[in-house]
């Protein structure tokens, strides 16, 4: 566009302002239409993680109580403690073997 629009600015056939007003009018028009497209991308994006969103909403936990558990016991504000506790996993050994605790209240235990 440039190109044929200094060739007629040469030939005298229009001034040699007509080629930069137009492309400076074609700049205007340009940026609206891509900060259009800009947003409409972003709406796209906004819609396929509401998407993802929904999907991880309705997937139910995998972690479930096994059917011979027990209801966790009340957390007490008084002293917690236990003797020679052992704890393993499905009959595959022992992890913690003769552990004895106490806990007073509002001490906090971490391992």
């Amino acid at each position: 566009m440039l190109g044929y629009g200094a060739k007629l600015a040469l030939a005298g056939q229009i001034s040699c302002r007509c080629p930069i007003v137009f492309l400076l009018y074609l700049d205007k028009m340009y940026k609206p239409m891509r900060d259009l497209s800009k947003m409409t991308d972003t709406v796209s994006k906004a819609a396929v993680g509401y998407e993802r969103i929904q999907e991880v909403l309705e997937i139910e936990a995998r972690v479930r109580d096994l059917p011979r558990s027990t209801a966790r016991p009340t957390i007490s504000r008084e002293r917690s403690s236990s003797d020679h506790v052992q704890f393993g996993y499905d009959g595959k050994g022992r992890v913690l073997e003769d552990v004895s605790f106490r806990i007073e209240p509002g001490q906090v235990w971490v391992w």
